[in-house]
């Protein structure tokens, strides 16, 4: 089983969710499903738009592959929303550092089990703390990918953005920095494979900085800034990495000098029914 969801976002306390504190199934639903504020039920912003539903299309794909594995099904429901217009409730990102370091927190889980059975309890200690720090550098990598993010790509659109007059668009990007978002620590892949990674959902609705309305993130600044954002992480981590595990063992070192394939991924929809209630498979 996954470790429960914890808020994160800077955006938090405006809805009285404490940074840092566990994700409530209820709450998370309520707000990432029908942007309700959790304080008295009431809704963010403006109603989301509707559109076709895709789940005629998945029913359809499915019953033309009655044998389709777990994978498969993910990837029939994806092709099936990718054929409709959809609303966008929330933005799923991902920080996912290299597959070694995963075999090295699978190591020292291992070397604790081992500790364990022959009653060292020291040394499962010790091996249930080097495990705790790759987490720490994982999550500390996160945290900053999504500082960076909420910093370079908090904004939000307002007027009229799909054309001109005499030239000149009256669309404008105004702030809004302080983001909603649920982070869930995840120790395996869609496919299943071990992979130690951090699955952010974004709520799609912030508090605007000029008068306060809650509005929608512009979804393209986050994919723009997608790529910076990673490597802000990725310098965090790689940082956090030396100092939290550079003088566990010398067995570890040439694993942690493996830095070099950390990624950050920004969808518009999907999500992980293993660590987000209510979506879909990240």
């Amino acid at each position: 089983m996954e470790p429960e969801g914890t808020w994160t976002g800077a955006g938090c306390p405006e809805l009285g969710l404490v940074i840092g504190s566990a994700v409530s199934p209820g709450v998370f639903v309520r707000l990432f499903g029908e942007h309700a504020d959790p304080r008295d039920g009431s809704r963010l912003g403006r109603a989301m738009s509707r559109y076709q539903d895709w789940r005629a299309g998945y029913a359809a794909a499915l019953a033309a592959e009655p044998e389709a594995t777990a994978e498969r099904r993910a990837e029939l429901k994806d092709a099936a929303k990718a054929q409709v217009r959809q609303a966008v409730p929330y933005f799923d990102v991902t920080f996912s550092p290299s597959k070694s370091i995963t075999l090295l927190h699978a190591s020292f889980m291992a070397s604790m089990s081992a500790a364990l059975d022959t009653g060292d309890l020291q040394g499962a200690g010790y091996w249930a703390l080097a495990a705790d720090e790759v987490w720490a550098c994982v999550t500390a990598g996160n945290q900053a990918m999504l500082d960076y993010l909420q910093e370079h790509a908090g904004y939000t659109r307002s007027g009229y953005h799909h054309g001109t007059a005499n030239g000149v668009s009256s669309g404008r990007w105004e702030d809004a920095h302080d983001w909603v978002i649920a982070t869930f620590r995840q120790h395996s892949s869609r496919a299943g494979d071990p992979q130690l990674h951090c699955h952010d959902t974004v709520l799609n609705r912030v508090k605007r900085e000029r008068d306060g309305q809650w509005r929608t993130l512009d979804g393209k600044a986050i994919y723009r800034e997608r790529g910076a954002a990673a490597a802000q992480g990725a310098r965090k981590y790689s940082e956090v990495v030396w100092r939290g595990l550079g003088g566990l063992s010398r067995d570890t070192v040439g694993v942690v000098r493996d830095l070099r394939l950390v990624r950050v991924f920004a969808v518009l929809r999907g999500g992980c029914g293993r660590c987000c209630p209510g979506s879909g498979g990240c």
